[in-house]
C-alpha cells in the first residue's frame, strides 16, 4: 500500500490552520475515517489543490480496505475520480500511477465480485425461495444503495426463510429490510420491520454483537416521529442503550442525523445531550456541523 510520507502524498500539505499536524496524527495511527472527515471540511467541488485531493482518495480507500469493506467499491470509484481531479491540478502521473493502479485493481475485483452476484440473482418479481441464503443477502448489501426497495425485498426473503431456525438472525435481516425500504422513500412499509428493534433481545449473544443496528432503526423511527411518539420512541432507545452499555445515541451518522431532527422539531435539550456527545467523542468536527451545534445551544437559551 502507497506509503503517505513519500512522493506525492508527504507533507507538507499547507491546510488551513493546524489541520497538518491533526492529520498526520490521523493517518500515523490510521485513522482513516477521522482523517476523510477533516479533508471533506476544507475540500469542495472546485478545490484544486492537487495534494488535497489525493490525500482524500489515499484515505478514503484505505477506510474502505481496512475497515469499511463493503465500501470497496465506491470508495473506488471516488477515488479515481479524486485521482484525476489532483492530476487535471498539477500533479505529475507518474506520482499517482502506483497508487491508481492499486485503486484500478481494487475496483476490478469488486466491479467482477459485484456483476457476478446480480447475474445469478432472479430477475426483481420472481421466486427467491430455491436462491441460496448467501446469495440473496450478498445481492441485498450490493444492492442497498443503489435499488434500495429491492434490497429490502431480498432482505425480507432471507428473514423468512430463517425465522424458524435463526430466529436472531432473521431479527435483524428484517431490520435490514426495514432499513431499505426506508432508504426507498417506504416507510409505512418499513415500519413495522425497524419496530422489531424495539422489542428483540439485544442481549443475546448474536443480536448484541449487533446493537448499532438497533439503534440505527429506532433512528429512522425517530426520524418520522413528531410529538408524543418522538418522546416515547426516545424513551424507548435510552433506556435500551443504557442495558446495553451503548448510550443512545452513540453512532455518529445517528447522532448528526438526530441532532437536525431535534433542531427541527424544537427538542432543543435532547439537541444538547447530543451536542454534548458528539463533542466528548471527537476532537475535529466538520464546519457544518460545528454551526449547528452552535445553533442548537443559542435556541435553548
Amino acid at each position: 500500500m502507497t506509503d503517505v510520507t513519500t512522493h506525492a502524498l508527504a507533507p507538507p500539505w499547507h491546510l488551513p490552520g493546524d489541520r497538518d499536524s491533526t492529520l498526520i496524527d490521523y493517518l500515523r495511527d490510521e485513522e482513516w475515517g477521522r482523517a476523510v472527515t477533516m479533508l471533506r471540511d476544507v475540500i469542495t467541488t472546485d478545490t484544486t489543490e492537487p495534494k488535497w485531493l489525493l490525500l482524500l482518495a489515499y484515505s478514503r480507500f484505505r477506510d474502505a480496505c481496512d475497515v469499511m469493506f463493503d465500501e470497496r467499491l465506491p470508495a473506488a470509484q471516488e477515488a479515481l475520480m479524486l485521482i484525476d481531479r489532483a492530476v487535471a491540478g498539477g500533479l505529475s502521473l507518474d506520482e499517482v500511477t502506483p497508487f491508481r493502479a492499486e485503486v484500478e485493481t481494487v475496483l476490478d475485483q469488486e466491479t467482477r465480485a459485484e456483476l457476478a452476484v446480480l447475474a445469478k440473482l432472479p430477475a426483481e418479481g420472481e421466486s427467491l425461495e430455491t436462491t441460496p441464503l448467501d446469495l440473496l443477502a450478498d445481492g441485498a448489501f450490493r444492492l442497498w444503495s443503489a435499488e434500495p426497495a429491492r434490497a429490502g425485498a431480498l432482505f425480507e426473503a432471507v428473514a423468512r426463510r430463517l425465522k424458524a431456525e435463526t430466529p436472531d438472525t432473521s431479527v435483524t435481516a428484517s431490520i435490514r429490510a426495514g432499513l431499505c425500504f426506508n432508504d426507498a422513500g417506504q416507510f409505512e412499509r418499513a415500519k413495522p420491520l425497524l419496530e422489531l428493534a424495539l422489542t428483540a433481545d439485544w442481549s443475546l449473544p448474536h443480536l448484541r454483537q449487533e446493537r448499532s443496528l438497533a439503534e440505527t432503526a429506532i433512528t429512522a423511527l425517530l426520524m418520522n416521529a413528531t410529538g408524543s411518539e418522538f418522546e416515547a420512541l426516545w424513551l424507548l432507545a435510552t433506556v435500551s442503550g443504557e442495558r446495553l452499555k451503548l448510550p443512545f445515541p452513540s453512532v455518529w451518522p445517528n447522532q448528526e442525523m438526530l441532532l437536525k431532527r431535534c433542531a427541527e422539531v424544537s427538542e432543543f435539550l435532547k439537541a444538547r445531550l447530543i451536542a454534548n456527545r458528539i463533542e466528548e467523542s471527537r476532537d475535529t468536527l466538520p464546519r457544518a456541523l460545528s454551526e449547528l451545534i452552535a445553533h442548537v445551544r443559542l435556541e435553548e437559551r
